[in-house]
């Protein structure tokens, strides 16, 4: 039972389709208005408090959407 590690980093990885960089899959999401998956810059901008409200439940939207510059299809 002993020096089994009970929290790993993720090793699954997934490339932002904004700027493709890889990135590990439980840091970033997936846009709930536009379906992109991002990398935590891109899904939240630089902002903390937008990270700690999809924390506490809220949708994630990317900041593309939240300022009207999105494209779908």
């Amino acid at each position: 039972m002993f020096g089994i590690p009970l929290f790993r980093r993720a090793t699954s990885r997934v490339d932002c389709e904004e700027c493709r960089r890889s990135f590990p899959v439980t840091e970033g999401g997936v846009c709930s208005a536009c379906g992109r998956i991002l990398c935590p810059e891109h899904l939240h901008g630089h902002s903390w408090f937008r990270r700690a409200l999809v924390e506490l439940g809220q949708q994630p939207v990317c900041a593309r959407c939240r300022s009207g510059g999105a494209t779908l299809g």
